[in-house]
């Protein structure tokens, strides 16, 4: 079995629930695979609010997850 395929086997997607996000940076700061950034965009709190860079960078730590206070973030195994 080749190296990518190894790398593809384990994916994950993280779901952000924009609307409660209140941007306080938290999961940036935690994301070790830098795979998390805030928007231009402003939600209906008037923050603006974390998203994914990549969806197939996550690895499935969970640092995000753990570290957000209004509990936006899900992780789930693809």
């Amino acid at each position: 079995m080749s190296l990518e395929k190894i790398q593809n086997k384990n994916k994950f997607l993280v779901k952000i629930d924009i609307q409660s996000c209140k941007g306080c940076n938290l999961c940036i700061i935690n994301c070790h695979k830098k795979n998390l950034k805030l928007s231009e965009k402003i939600n209906r709190l008037g923050y603006k609010y974390c998203e994914v860079i990549e969806e197939d960078n996550c690895d499935g730590c969970g640092a995000c997850y753990l570290m957000c206070p209004e509990y936006c973030i899900e992780i789930y195994k693809k």
